[in-house]
């Protein structure tokens, strides 16, 4: 019976850990089953969710948006002079600075002699007795005592005396102001070649004489011009910036080159005559908006934006204000409480309900 006993308690022992063993390796395989099965439906989902189409979505403000462009011209004078070499020369040496003022007659500029002092001054003293001659044999001629042929011939001897002594002149002379004025921009330096009648030698303007840009600007800027607007001028020499205002706008465009040409006086200046300068315009438009060109949709020859409202996508047209270099534009006439659509536009119609899109919000713009 003992023996009885115990291979019944064996038997039971064994059954109990095989039906452990049995449920570990059901609860296993019902635990792989469940992560499989979470994991298909993630990947179910992001599937789906990927193969949605993203659109974005931002709110517009309006804002005051400053348009600029620009035109090239030279500083120029109401009253200044343009200095011309009378002589082949060289120059010696430059006397005064760009922009210095000067009184008539402060030496500018030394060329160099092309002859002696002594053949100078024996030029001069041969003049001086041919005018001389010239007044004796003119009263002479006066009283009937002299010869009209002695005046001719004196005469001669005189014009040719004089021809001399201006030759001798310039070979030794100092390049003056003509007038009280500034000194503008200088051509040469010193050991530069000039040449008679062609070389620049410097600029003046008379003194307390207003300085001027004739600035060229093309003709498509004209409807953003009026006169008196406040504009800045750049100096390409001396780096300087200074303020002025427009004072004169053509009325026509250059029928070839389409540009015109606008004349800004400076309010105060540290530029010289001469200069080569930029002219920055400027115009602002308040309650504007600026966007990417792309954003632009062009529609039975008028512009739109692409705007969602209530939920539903909707075109809203706007007014082109400016287009800016950088592939941005100007743009009014929408409502500042505009929800913009800044991408996605191509996978949506007028009509589209925007649930049927992933749709992101953007920081305002």
């Amino acid at each position: 019976m003992g023996f009885y006993k115990l291979l019944i308690m064996l038997s039971r022992v064994l059954l109990f850990f095989n039906r452990l063993i049995f449920n570990k390796i059901f609860f296993a395989a019902l635990v792989i089953a469940i992560v499989f099965t979470v994991r298909f439906i993630g990947q179910k989902s992001s599937l789906e969710e990927l193969s949605a189409p993203v659109i974005e979505i931002s709110n517009l403000k309006p804002g005051s948006n400053v348009y600029s462009f620009y035109g090239d011209g030279f500083i120029q004078a109401e009253n200044e002079l343009t200095v011309i070499a009378e002589l082949d020369s060289v120059v010696r040496s430059v006397l005064v600075k760009a922009g210095s003022f000067v009184t008539k007659g402060t030496n500018v500029i030394q060329l160099e002699k092309r002859m002696s002092d002594e053949n100078i001054e024996s030029t001069k003293a041969t003049y001086l007795a041919a005018k001389d001659k010239l007044r004796v044999i003119s009263d002479l001629y006066r009283r009937k005592i002299e010869s009209q042929s002695a005046l001719y011939a004196t005469t001669a001897e005189f014009k040719a005396a004089e021809a001399n002594w201006n030759q001798a002149k310039l070979s030794s002379r100092f390049v003056k102001a003509q007038f009280d004025g500034s000194v503008g921009r200088i051509f040469v330096n010193s050991g530069d070649r000039v040449d008679k009648g062609k070389t620049k030698l410097f600029y003046m303007s008379a003194k307390n004489t207003p300085l001027l840009v004739k600035a060229n600007i093309s003709g498509k800027y004209a409807r953003f011009l009026y006169k008196g607007d406040k504009v800045l001028v750049k100096s390409d020499n001396l780096m300087s910036t200074d303020t002025a205002h427009i004072t004169e706008i053509p009325n026509a465009l250059d029928p070839i080159t389409g540009s015109m040409v606008i004349t800004i006086k400076l309010d105060k200046s540290n530029v010289l005559i001469g200069d080569a300068v930029t002219v920055v315009f400027s115009k602002t438009f308040p309650n504007s908006y600026k966007l990417d060109y792309r954003q632009l949709i062009l529609k039975d020859e008028k512009l739109f934006v692409m705007i969602e409202e209530g939920g539903i996508i909707k075109l809203s047209p706007v007014q082109l204000l400016a287009e800016n270099i950088d592939g941005t534009v100007i743009i009014g006439g929408i409502s500042s409480a505009t929800n913009l659509v800044t991408k996605g536009q191509k996978i949506l119609t007028v009509g589209d309900n925007i649930k049927d899109f992933i749709v992101k919000r953007s920081l305002d713009v």
